[in-house]
């Protein structure tokens, strides 16, 4: 069975949409990226935008590779794999909308707003990642 790990460099593969390279681009460095930005001015802050598209990107193309290849094997998906998948799918969405939302600020340049999504994108990515820790799971 195919892992997280898997669709990852599945969707990494394709061209970059971008300047930034989509090879070992993760929240975390996105958040470090933020946390060293953040230290220096809210203007510095906003400069990471292009980097935080980017990383948007890559979820959205790693989500779209776990949807096609859901569908592509059809029943040889194991049940467990299956019954988590729902949770999968939603955490992309939610961590997808979260990530728009800090554009969103960087993009107005409102710095409160920029708080508040940091924290919604640090909170959806840990949801999201256990929910992906999900599908390692054997039966």
């Amino acid at each position: 069975m195919h892992s997280f790990q898997h669709f990852q460099n599945q969707s990494s593969q394709q061209s970059p949409t971008s300047g930034f390279p989509n090879e070992g681009l993760s929240l975390s460095v996105v958040l470090e990226y933020a946390g060293t930005a953040k230290k220096q001015s809210f203007e510095a802050l906003c400069r990471i935008r292009p980097l935080v598209k980017t990383y948007r990107d890559k979820v959205e193309e790693t989500s779209q590779a776990m949807t096609e290849a859901g569908s592509k094997l059809g029943e040889e998906i194991p049940a467990a794999y299956t019954a988590a998948l729902p949770l999968v799918k939603e955490s992309f969405a939610v961590h997808l909308s979260a990530l728009e939302e800090w554009m969103s600020a960087f993009a107005e340049k409102n710095e409160s707003q920029s708080e508040k999504a940091l924290a919604t994108v640090q909170s959806s990515g840990e949801q999201l990642k256990s929910a992906l820790n999900r599908l390692t799971l054997r039966e």
